[in-house]
This record gives structure tokens, C-alpha cells and sequence, in this order.
């Protein structure tokens, strides 16, 4: 019998011929049905730095504390909840933070935006990755792989492009779907958001009720 390969202490999974999509686009929709059309991004602006230079500029300002974002809401009311997963961009660790989209803005050079990455994309970023139990554990629930994500929109050499710390997507792999305009660590306002009493108690509230969902997640996939 052939031996196992062993990668860092653990036996990878083998890449499945497809991987089911979870199509929680179309839960949105049903939330507020702006998601069904939403803005195209507004034209990307000329930009001559390159995507590392950009994305070392944005860890720099999230690590200093000083990041804002473009359009800071001033609370959450009428925009959609987003809970990114996984470790693809700084700033925003996994399971503590809770973002708010706006759907009715055009997204810009350096949005945070909601992406809906299409089907052929999704199967590519899930063969490709497949082997990593990390990845398998933060994003495959049953098999399943959201077709949501939050991605950093940058406009490099006139064009756009959906850029993580370890990946860089076309923009026509993905469609956009809105612009963060409120985030929150640990249920606290950040990056230049800032709400009344009323509504920080609303997202404290929130981020704990996201915590216990994670729990009996966790508890029935065995993780």
C-alpha cells in the first residue's frame, strides 16, 4: 500500500471532484433586495503603486491604529451584517469581527467590499486549496463553501482587483455586492466608526450571539 504524505503533522484531505456552493447571496437578497442589483464600482482611478506596496501601506495603518474607512457609517441601522471568516486580510481577525455593508453606494479604490464569487471561481479557489486543513476548517461546513467574502478593492495599472495578504482575484471573478461601511472588533466600533449608546450595546449584543452560533458550530462538526 502507498504511504499517506504527511504536510505539517497532518494528512490532507484529497481535492474533491466539485465542492457544493452555499448560496448565502441569495439569503441577502431576501434581507434587502438591492443585492440583486447592485452598483457596478465607480471607474478605477490611476494608481502606480504596485499591490504588495499597497497592501504593506494598509497592514502598516492597521497595525498603527490609525486605518479609516471611506465612507464610515454612522451606525449600522439599514445596512447588512457580514461576518468575515478566515486570516486573508489584516485588521480584521477571524471570529471577533463584525462588519455592516452598504449596498447602495458604488464601491471605490480601496473599499472594503462583499463579494459573490461565481461558481467557476469558487470550484478554482476550493481545488487549489483543498489540501489545507486550515483553510478546510475556517471556510467548508459540510461539504458546503459560502459564495460570500470580503475582499480589499485596488485599482493596480487601471484596472481593479480583489486583493488579499496571500491571493489576488480578477474582478470578473466575483461580482460586487456593497461597500463596508461600519466594522466592529470584539463588539466595539473601529476604524472610524463610532455609534450612540444604544447601538453599541445592539453590537456588543450581536458579536455575542455570533460567538455562541460559532460555538455550536464548532460543537456539531466536531471542531
Amino acid at each position: 500500500m502507498k504511504p499517506v504524505k504527511v504536510i505539517n503533522g497532518f494528512r490532507p484531505l484529497p481535492p474533491p471532484p466539485t465542492i457544493a456552493i452555499r448560496d448565502d447571496a441569495a439569503f441577502l437578497a431576501r434581507l434587502d433586495p438591492r443585492i440583486r442589483h447592485p452598483y457596478p464600482p465607480s471607474p478605477p482611478s490611476e494608481n502606480a503603486r504596485s499591490k504588495d506596496e499597497l497592501m504593506a501601506e494598509l497592514a502598516r495603518e492597521m497595525a498603527a491604529g490609525t486605518f479609516r474607512l471611506r465612507a464610515p457609517a454612522r451606525s449600522p441601522a439599514f445596512l447588512l451584517p457580514s461576518r468575515p471568516r478566515g486570516y486573508c486580510l489584516p485588521g480584521f481577525p477571524d471570529g471577533r469581527t463584525s462588519l455592516w455593508v452598504d449596498p447602495g453606494i458604488p464601491a471605490q479604490h480601496g473599499d472594503f467590499v462583499l463579494v459573490k464569487f461565481t461558481d467557476q471561481a469558487l470550484q478554482r479557489i476550493a481545488q487549489s486549496s483543498f489540501h489545507d486543513l486550515k483553510w478546510v476548517q475556517t471556510y467548508v461546513v459540510g461539504n458546503q463553501v459560502s459564495n460570500l467574502a470580503i475582499k480589499w478593492l485596488v485599482a493596480v495599472d487601471g484596472r481593479y482587483q480583489l486583493v488579499t495578504l496571500d491571493a489576488t482575484y480578477e474582478i470578473n471573478s466575483a461580482q460586487v455586492l456593497g461597500v463596508v461601511r461600519f466594522a466592529a472588533i470584539d463588539g466595539r466600533p473601529a476604524y472610524g466608526c463610532s455609534c450612540n449608546f444604544v447601538w453599541r450595546f445592539v453590537i456588543w449584543l450581536t458579536f455575542r450571539a455570533w460567538q455562541l452560533g460559532d460555538f455550536f458550530r464548532r460543537r456539531a462538526w466536531g471542531r
